[in-house]
């Protein structure tokens, strides 16, 4: 299963390594430089919970913030940047607690007219791209994040990517639950067949340095996921007290 996993990675990771040599050229277009004021207003539809009234956010609305973040996400995650990274996993969010499929935001994605690049993406970029949003709603399904649709939308990810990519979503997931930080994850651990980890992974001397790239950076974008949804928890001094525990029969007292 891993070894599947490693062949349909090392393709996707490519576009990383691309976005990564070509960056100069991205942020020499007049439309990318103002690329953090212009995504910041788009995103601002979704995260302001104070806004009146509030606008609908609709399936080409997401493929929009997504085509907004993706490029210049590939291209700050390779110098450790992740914030721009995380403004892609909120846009996926939104998606996918607005019930918007799988197969519908690809189509979405391939209408929009935006070219943050400045040309339409290759191949490789597109499915890096898919690739991620998959990780983002399986991440969320994982953790039973709610969704308006009245079937899960997690279950529209691809068949191939779920065989592939889930047993590391539930590894990475389980790891985050029980206290571990970005810092203290391992990889090698993760893929070491353990508790919560994927069994039958090659060992790192199997693995060229590209799929290892892939699954490090797969990884932080998983334990992103968990971070962006425990940072839109209110403060505990914001939430309400614990009430006390009513028994069966009506009668308080301790648990």
């Amino acid at each position: 299963r891993m070894m599947g996993l490693m062949a349909a990675v090392t393709r996707a990771l490519l576009v990383s390594a691309l976005c990564t040599a070509s960056a100069s050229a991205f942020t020499a277009r007049p439309h990318a430089r103002c690329f953090s004021g212009c995504l910041q207003r788009r995103c601002h539809i979704v995260a302001s919970a104070n806004q009146e009234p509030k606008p609908e956010l609709t399936t080409a609305k997401v493929a929009e913030l997504l085509e907004v973040s993706f490029v210049r996400a590939c291209m700050d995650v390779s110098s450790g940047y992740v914030d721009t990274l995380k403004l892609f996993i909120v846009a996926s969010k939104a998606g996918y607690e607005i019930g918007a499929t799988i197969p519908a935001l690809s189509l979405a994605l391939s209408m929009c007219e935006t070219q943050t690049a400045g040309r339409p993406l290759m191949e490789e970029e597109v499915d890096l791209r898919a690739l991620w949003i998959a990780l983002v709603y399986l991440t969320l399904e994982a953790v039973g994040h709610p969704t308006s649709h009245a079937a899960e939308v997690g279950v529209t990810v691809p068949g191939d990517q779920r065989v592939k990519f889930e047993p590391f979503v539930r590894g990475v997931v389980s790891r985050k639950q029980r206290g571990f930080t970005l810092q203290s994850l391992k990889l090698e651990e993760l893929l070491s067949g353990g508790d919560g980890g994927v069994g039958d992974a090659p060992d790192a001397a199997e693995r060229t340095p590209l799929e290892t790239a892939v699954l490090s950076q797969s990884m932080r974008l998983i334990f992103l996921t968990l971070t962006v949804l425990d940072e839109e928890l209110p403060p505990p001094s914001a939430r309400e007290p614990p009430k006390p525990y009513i028994g069966p029969d009506g009668a308080g007292g301790d648990r």
